[in-house]
């Protein structure tokens, strides 16, 4: 039955539908002329149209026109083209578990087809395989670190103020620790000959240098007060000196240009995490700025999980803000997903030009996102409100400038965009054995391969390229496998990395030496030096009794581990500065370690 509500309905849908259908061409026929970056998303489900209605007013003898949003349903290709908005930055919210990472991937894929560079913070390590998968690099942040203590542009002093202030927001740090830190930090620089009238030199210092720097303030201050806070200070920033001098470091140039992400999750300190990300940061930044202005987008840069940046230092002044208020000018786009939106500083909301949302049922952040979509309209809020708790898994709502309409979405499954459904076997054993050239367990290869093969199986297939290792740890056995190397075996390689675990968590700084002529481990306690070895029982006695010999003269302490097999062989070379333990005994000497340490 056809009313006057219906007739005026379908005239106000008719050219917004029209509008759609134009623009989904228009983007496909530029898709066609180059190659451009769009993100193809999904499906739409429903879309959001105003449901107008004339509503006759018999006491005023007048027409009353009344908004009613309803969610029509609608399918058609649902697609955004970052050029096309006034900017490229995206919001992505919803809880875990929702499809939030799936969305992602399936930009990373969309950038990887137009050619885009990518570089991608990845808090619990979910998208290093496709990043490999497309040629790209998937860093491990423990084992690649940048020294944020090289002068990148900024005068001397400007770097010591900058080191300050972020310490003392990474750590809350009150202005006497603040100011104790400035001077440890200037000292530190000066040590190694770098000073206001020579700010450059060969070598910078590191987080290790800082500490002795702050050890000897803490030996020679003369004030009860200003010691604790010192002391205070140096537990604060020991364990960062795990992550900040391990590894390799990584060439900044290489990773702007190509596919990148960095896995934050073996950085077990959120503190670590966040200045990790803000050195990154603020190296962009200074790129950006070098940038021409108006030149496209050069680079899309996306934080997944962002709320463990966001909620320690992601205030009115991060570098976060300012990249995504001034990144389009430079052709940097911002993609952040988070759990909350209400987490997110106002700046960031409101330079996005895209925003979705996925399932979320705390009534605060719902209310808050809705408010968002609709602009402030009740009745556009009420009718989004109600469907934000309706999601399904991979489904989200989805707002942008250019597009104009608010659309519930279903997006891409993952396999829509795996760059190939089928793998040989030499391609799995080739992809695992470049994914394993230290030290891995097998438990943290879950999800390796693309097409669901699991990772025992690739093994069967790798024949000798590819060694195996059980640990018993703590009554649990832990399945380690690493790329067979005939200079040096698994089982010395899984024990390193074990005891540097051990160290860690127990805050004892260590670092790993991989180098013929220092030990496995040292072990910084002060200012003495303990060497940490781990002896397979395959070296001959004269190499070893030489080996020892060297390291004690070397070092406060020398601490050799072996298989418990060959423990009694071992024992013949103990002293009073060399202690022989076999690693059923490791405990009793990471108490040992740790007593000296305190």
């Amino acid at each position: 039955m056809f009313n006057i509500s219906n007739i005026f309905t379908l005239i106000w849908d008719y050219p917004k539908m029209a509008c759609a259908s134009i623009h989904a061409r228009t983007k496909q026929n530029s898709k066609n002329r180059e190659k451009k970056l769009i993100f193809e998303l999904g499906s739409s489900k429903y879309v959001l149209a105003d449901a107008m209605s004339i509503r006759y007013q018999y006491n005023m003898r007048s027409l009353q026109y009344a908004h009613e949003y309803k969610w029509k349903r609608i399918t058609h290709p649902i697609s955004i083209c970052p050029s096309d908005e006034p900017n490229p930055h995206m919001v992505i919210v919803g809880m875990s578990g929702n499809g939030k990472s799936t969305l992602i991937k399936s930009m990373i894929y969309g950038m990887h087809e137009a050619g885009m560079p990518v570089l991608v913070f990845d808090a619990h390590n979910e998208h290093s395989n496709i990043i490999s998968s497309l040629g790209g690099r998937a860093f491990d942040a423990f084992y690649h670190w940048f020294n944020i203590f090289e002068p990148n542009g900024d005068n001397l002093e400007g770097q010591i103020s900058e080191l300050t202030n972020m310490f003392a927001q990474v750590y809350r740090l009150g202005i006497v620790q603040s100011r104790l830190l400035h001077s440890c930090i200037r000292y530190t620089y000066r040590n190694k000959g770098i000073d206001k009238k020579n700010s450059n030199g060969n070598t910078y210092p590191d987080m290790k240098d800082l500490l002795r720097e702050i050890m000897v303030f803490i030996n020679n201050s003369k004030m009860s007060s200003e010691r604790n806070a010192l002391k205070h200070l140096y537990s604060r920033l020991r364990p960062l000196a795990e992550f900040a001098s391990s590894g390799e470091g990584i060439s900044f140039e290489n990773i702007l240009t190509s596919a990148n992400s960095f896995s934050l999750s073996g950085l077990a300190s959120r503190d670590a995490q966040i200045i990790y990300v803000d050195e990154l940061l603020k190296r962009i930044y200074r790129a950006m700025h070098k940038r021409d202005k108006e030149n496209g987008i050069g680079l899309y840069i996306i934080i997944d999980e962002a709320q463990f940046v966001l909620d320690g230092y992601g205030g009115e002044s991060s570098l976060i803000r300012k990249i995504f208020e001034e990144g389009r000018k430079y052709g940097i786009g911002v993609i952040i997903a988070t759990h909350m939106a209400t987490n997110l500083p106002k700046q960031v909301i409101a330079n996005a030009a895209t925003f979705i949302t996925l399932y979320s049922r705390e009534p605060t952040e719902i209310n808050y996102v809705a408010n968002i979509l609709s602009g402030s309209s009740p009745e556009k809020s009420n009718a989004i409100k109600s469907m934000i708790g309706s999601l399904g898994i991979n489904e989200f709502i989805l707002a942008s400038r250019a597009i104009k309409d608010t659309y519930v979405c279903i997006g891409k499954p993952a396999r829509d965009f795996r760059p190939s459904e089928k793998f040989d076997k030499g391609d799995q054993v080739r992809a695992l054995t470049a994914k394993v050239k230290i030290p891995v367990r097998l438990t943290d290869l879950k999800g390796f391969s693309q097409d669901g093969t699991d990772v025992p199986s690739i093994l069967k297939s790798s024949k000798s390229a590819i060694d195996r290792y059980v640990v018993n740890r703590n009554g649990i056995d832990e399945t380690w496998i690493m790329a067979h190397n005939n200079s040096i075996s698994i089982e010395h390689q899984v024990n390193v990395t074990i005891m540097k675990e051990e160290f860690m968590r127990k805050g004892i700084i260590s670092r790993i030496i991989n180098d013929s002529t220092g030990p496995d481990i040292i072990i910084d306690v002060g200012s003495k030096r303990i060497a940490v070895e781990y002896e397979t029982g395959m070296k001959s006695a004269m190499s070893t009794k030489r080996m020892l010999s060297k390291r004690a003269s070397e070092y406060y302490m020398v601490l050799v581990f072996v298989n418990d097999l060959h423990a009694g062989r071992y024992s013949a070379y103990e002293s009073q500065r060399v202690k022989i333990f076999p690693m059923s005994r490791f405990n009793e000497a990471l108490e040992m370690v740790s007593c000296q340490n305190a």
